[in-house]
């Protein structure tokens, strides 16, 4: 079954001290993975509040729709997940990892 223009949220925690060194590593992972793959989106985000010292980071991965209608799939999970093993020093329990189905 294809899952057209599918799309991939990652979020985990970090301490509030080192969100801005998590985020470079994640912003360089994600260029390095935009270069060897152009048709690929990426963005990371942070959530503005901050719960018990920590920060949520949010990584977002999308495909260009017109080139690759199935979107991100098990695969690119894979390349994401093994790209993403520099955040992991900073990283307080697991990557949450959820996927979306655009609606229009």
């Amino acid at each position: 079954m294809s899952n057209p223009s599918r799309e991939l949220f990652v979020y985990y925690r970090v301490d509030e001290g080192d969100w801005t060194q998590a985020s470079a590593a994640v912003t360089a992972f994600q260029q390095s993975l935009r270069q060897a793959h152009p048709e690929l989106r990426t963005r990371v985000l942070r959530r503005p509040q901050t719960k018990g010292g920590q920060v949520t980071l949010m990584e977002t991965y999308a495909l260009d729709g017109a080139t690759c209608p199935e979107g991100i799939d098990d695969a690119w999970l894979a390349r994401i997940e093994s790209a993403a093993i520099v955040v992991r020093r900073w990283q307080h329990g697991e990557r949450h990892v959820e996927w979306f189905d655009p609606v229009a």
